[in-house]
């Protein structure tokens, strides 16, 4: 898999895959997935953005309502 890990500078400029996923792995060599939606957080007017993660048991049936709630007002990750 093509390592297209990122930090928050690189993010609007990094492409995404399918469906808007983007990859990257972490130390130990986990593949990790993910995706940011709504508006990007810049300057004075930022929101923090949130962080939902699934995983065995937190399917993204969980978390699809409250993203979609959230991604009005600040990015959802």
């Amino acid at each position: 898999m093509e390592d297209t890990s990122t930090d928050a500078a690189d993010h609007g400029r990094q492409a995404a895959g399918p469906g808007g996923w983007r990859r990257t792995s972490s130390p130990d060599g986990t593949l990790i997935a993910w995706r940011a939606e709504g508006p990007p957080v810049r300057g004075a007017t930022r929101r923090t953005p949130v962080v939902l993660c699934n995983g065995i048991a937190c399917s993204t049936g969980y978390w699809t309502p409250l993203a979609t709630q959230l991604v009005a007002a600040r990015q959802v990750v």
